[in-house]
Protein backbone atom coordinates (compact mmCIF):
# COMPACT_ATOMS: atom_id res chain seq x y z
CA UNK A 1 0.00 0.00 0.00
CA UNK A 2 1.62 3.27 -1.06
CA UNK A 3 1.88 6.10 1.47
CA UNK A 4 -0.64 8.88 1.21
CA UNK A 5 0.51 11.95 -0.74
CA UNK A 6 2.10 14.76 1.27
CA UNK A 7 -0.78 17.17 0.62
CA UNK A 8 -3.17 14.59 2.08
CA UNK A 9 -0.84 13.89 5.01
CA UNK A 10 -1.02 17.61 5.85
CA UNK A 11 -4.84 17.41 5.82
CA UNK A 12 -4.66 14.39 8.15
CA UNK A 13 -2.34 16.20 10.56
CA UNK A 14 -4.56 19.29 10.56
CA UNK A 15 -7.65 17.13 11.12
CA UNK A 16 -6.02 15.32 14.04
CA UNK A 17 -4.91 18.64 15.53
CA UNK A 18 -8.42 20.11 15.18
CA UNK A 19 -9.94 16.99 16.72
CA UNK A 20 -7.58 17.19 19.72
CA UNK A 21 -8.52 20.86 20.08
CA UNK A 22 -12.19 19.81 20.27
CA UNK A 23 -13.04 21.41 16.92
CA UNK A 24 -14.89 18.57 15.20
CA UNK A 25 -16.34 20.70 12.39
CA UNK A 26 -12.85 21.83 11.49
CA UNK A 27 -11.51 18.26 11.72
CA UNK A 28 -14.28 17.06 9.42
CA UNK A 29 -13.41 19.78 6.92
CA UNK A 30 -9.78 18.65 6.81
CA UNK A 31 -10.69 14.97 6.45
CA UNK A 32 -13.15 15.74 3.67
CA UNK A 33 -10.55 17.87 1.88
CA UNK A 34 -8.09 15.00 2.16
CA UNK A 35 -10.62 12.56 0.75
CA UNK A 36 -11.33 14.90 -2.16
CA UNK A 37 -7.61 15.04 -2.90
CA UNK A 38 -7.15 11.28 -2.47
CA UNK A 39 -10.49 9.43 -2.83
CA UNK A 40 -8.94 6.03 -2.12
CA UNK A 41 -7.90 7.02 1.43
CA UNK A 42 -9.83 4.59 3.66
CA UNK A 43 -8.81 6.09 7.00
CA UNK A 44 -9.87 9.55 5.89
CA UNK A 45 -13.30 8.29 4.90
CA UNK A 46 -13.65 6.32 8.13
CA UNK A 47 -12.68 9.23 10.37
CA UNK A 48 -14.84 11.66 8.40
CA UNK A 49 -17.77 9.26 8.81
CA UNK A 50 -17.39 9.02 12.58
CA UNK A 51 -17.04 12.76 13.05
CA UNK A 52 -19.94 13.53 10.70
CA UNK A 53 -22.09 11.02 12.57
CA UNK A 54 -21.21 12.56 15.94
CA UNK A 55 -22.13 15.99 14.57
CA UNK A 56 -25.48 14.73 13.29
CA UNK A 57 -24.52 14.98 9.61
CA UNK A 58 -25.91 11.53 8.97
CA UNK A 59 -26.05 11.63 5.17
CA UNK A 60 -22.38 12.62 5.00
CA UNK A 61 -21.52 9.99 7.60
CA UNK A 62 -23.27 7.29 5.58
CA UNK A 63 -21.56 8.38 2.37
CA UNK A 64 -18.09 8.34 3.96
CA UNK A 65 -18.63 4.99 5.68
CA UNK A 66 -19.90 3.40 2.46
CA UNK A 67 -16.79 4.70 0.69
CA UNK A 68 -14.65 3.20 3.47
CA UNK A 69 -16.34 -0.18 3.07
CA UNK A 70 -15.90 -0.08 -0.71
CA UNK A 71 -12.18 0.55 -0.23
CA UNK A 72 -11.64 -2.11 2.46
CA UNK A 73 -14.60 -4.52 2.38
CA UNK A 74 -12.72 -7.10 4.46
CA UNK A 75 -11.66 -4.69 7.21
CA UNK A 76 -11.69 -6.12 10.71
CA UNK A 77 -14.28 -3.50 11.67
CA UNK A 78 -16.45 -3.90 8.54
CA UNK A 79 -19.46 -5.23 10.47
CA UNK A 80 -19.24 -2.41 13.00
CA UNK A 81 -19.04 0.05 10.10
CA UNK A 82 -22.15 -1.47 8.50
CA UNK A 83 -23.90 -1.25 11.88
CA UNK A 84 -23.04 2.45 12.11
CA UNK A 85 -24.60 2.97 8.68
CA UNK A 86 -27.82 1.30 9.86
CA UNK A 87 -27.91 3.53 12.95
CA UNK A 88 -27.37 6.68 10.89
CA UNK A 89 -29.99 5.62 8.35
CA UNK A 90 -32.49 5.16 11.17
CA UNK A 91 -31.60 8.56 12.62
CA UNK A 92 -32.15 10.25 9.23
CA UNK A 93 -35.68 8.86 9.23
CA UNK A 94 -36.30 10.13 12.77
CA UNK A 95 -35.36 13.73 11.92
Amino acid sequence: KPPIPDEVRVQRMMAEDAFKANKPDEALHYYETGVQLYPTWPEGNFNAALIAGDLGYYYAAIEHMQAYLELVPDAADAQAARDKILIWQTKTKEK
